[in-house]
């Protein structure tokens, strides 16, 4: 696979990762505003929360890949959990590795796999982009 496309599908994977964990975070169970908080913003502190689910920006391009990975999910099962591992979980590819109970060279060849896939299903925007580059 040609180097610019794997460093743009990188690129939109750190994206992702970087929108899922700070921007996307689930709500896990508490209220995402203080009492105060709904007090200054909305001018009541009681009824409905109109915050019970996290808003978070709106971002096409990571939430392409989001669609693309949950698309991964059924087809390639291993290289989504890998993907998803590998961008938004900490430590070096050998702990992954370990974590996925694989040698670090299997680990390695199924995320260029999952990346290959990406690409191919990006193939025409990743070319139109790669020649704006150019």
């Amino acid at each position: 696979m040609n180097k610019s496309v794997i460093k743009y599908i990188c690129y939109r994977l750190r994206e992702w990762a970087k929108w899922r964990v700070y921007d996307n975070l689930p709500n896990i169970g508490y209220p995402s505003m203080s009492v105060e908080g709904r007090l200054m913003t909305y001018g009541t502190a009681s009824g409905k929360d109109k915050t019970s689910q996290r808003s978070h920006r709106p971002h096409p391009a990571a939430e392409q890949i989001e669609d693309l990975l949950q698309e991964m999910r059924y087809y390639h099962a291993i290289e989504m959990k890998i993907i998803s591992i590998e961008y938004l979980r900490s430590g070096t590819q050998e702990e992954k590795s370990r974590r996925m109970r694989m040698s670090a060279s299997q680990y390695k060849t199924y995320l260029n796999l999952a990346r290959a896939w990406l690409a191919g299903r990006l193939s025409k925007e990743t070319v139109v982009h790669l020649e704006k580059k150019e």
